[in-house]
């Protein structure tokens, strides 16, 4: 698992699928005490 990605990982990651029509559904990360978590951009 990766750490959670900062503000301008998450908008680079954002805009580089939309310019590719992707869209991110969920990205997991695991916090600082070793638990997944998840994002989702809806």
């Amino acid at each position: 698992m990766n750490a959670k990605p900062c503000t301008n990982c998450i908008k680079t990651i954002n805009f580089t699928l939309k310019s590719k029509n992707y869209r991110l559904k969920k990205l997991c990360y695991s916090d600082e005490h070793g638990e997944i978590c998840v994002y989702s951009d809806d």
